[in-house]
């Protein structure tokens, strides 16, 4: 960092400090060692430049404390960082964890084949499945990417969930006149008009309450179901190429924003527990903008000193 007001003079002893012209650098092996003096004062947490004039002391000032912060919060994410124990997420990293405990996991009829070897709960819709995850019934459920986004991230949906005893799940009972419960994770009112269903738990217990649900990436794991598209036998082929070329041009990617991620946008931001802590750039900034302030200020004022002396000498050069 090269300081304003005189070239740069180090306090080291491998070059004079005094104020003689022939031991002062200039450009370009001035501004040169004065790169390399900035990188080594942030490296070794302290100014290594020497200064005698104020907007010069000012700069410094900013850089000094730019460099303490940011020695500062590194030394902290560093300790932070050692003594974190590392924990699982969640209560399941894997369908083949699940598998290995022997535990059940929740999801629609249509897609019970994809599931060999795991035990299943098989529910007839995603709201009442999901709220078999929430009570604990299975350790984890298996939701299409949209349904997740909407229901769980969107928090939008309602359904009907049977509570009969032998038959608690899914969105009708059975038998005819069995008891249900509506679970409204949006469009619930409260008794006073003027609150957000959020404010009022009595009256909307269901509001948004998967929010805490986590999604686990399981590389080792993929499921589509595909769903018929009855078509004429003469334009089959004319739909197959149609579709075909949605899904190569992306416009099923487009289509899918548009239609799925902006008219529902993402309301719940589950974080898990015990999340990192680091400091990051945005938390601090207000640091860094106090050390670019100082050193503003002194180049300000080196700036005003130009400016008055450059006055004075075209003021001497007119008389």
């Amino acid at each position: 960092m090269l300081c304003p007001g005189e070239p740069t003079r180090l306090p080291n002893p491998d070059f004079d400090s005094d104020n003689a012209e022939s031991k002062r650098l200039r450009a370009p092996e001035g501004l040169l060692k004065s790169v390399w003096m900035a990188f080594m004062g942030y490296v070794n947490a302290g100014v290594v430049h020497s200064t005698t004039s104020w907007p010069g002391r000012f700069v410094l000032l900013g850089y000094g404390f730019f460099v303490y912060i940011t020695v500062a919060s590194y030394t902290a994410n560093l300790a932070s960082f050692m003594i974190s124990k590392s924990t699982s997420i969640g209560i399941v990293s894997s369908l083949q964890q699940i598998m290995q405990e022997n535990r059940v996991v929740c999801l629609l009829e249509a897609g019970s084949q994809f599931a060999p070897g795991v035990r299943k709960r098989e529910y007839d819709d995603y709201i009442p499945m999901l709220e078999g995850l929430h009570n604990s019934v299975c350790a984890a459920a298996i939701i299409g990417r949209e349904s997740m986004h909407k229901i769980v991230k969107s928090g939008q949906g309602a359904s009907t969930v049977c509570i009969e005893e032998t038959e608690i799940g899914n969105s009708v009972c059975a038998q005819p006149g069995g008891k249900t419960r509506l679970v409204q994770i949006s469009g619930c009112e409260c008794t006073n008009k003027r609150l957000d269903p959020s404010a009022c738990p009595s009256d909307c217990p269901d509001h948004h309450k998967y929010c805490s649900m986590l999604t686990v990436n399981d590389p080792q794991f993929s499921m589509m179901i595909n769903v018929a598209l009855p078509v004429a036998a003469d334009l089959q082929n004319y739909f197959s190429a149609w579709i075909i070329d949605l899904k190569l041009s992306r416009k099923i990617s487009l289509l899918r924003e548009q239609y799925i991620y902006q008219d529902y946008p993402t309301v719940c931001e589950s974080e898990p527990q015990g999340g990192d802590r680091a400091l990051g750039l945005e938390s601090m900034i207000s640091t860094y903008v106090v050390s670019l302030l100082g050193m503003s200020f002194g180049l300000a004022i080196r700036g005003y000193e130009l400016w008055v002396e450059r006055q004075r000498g075209l003021g001497m050069k007119s008389a």
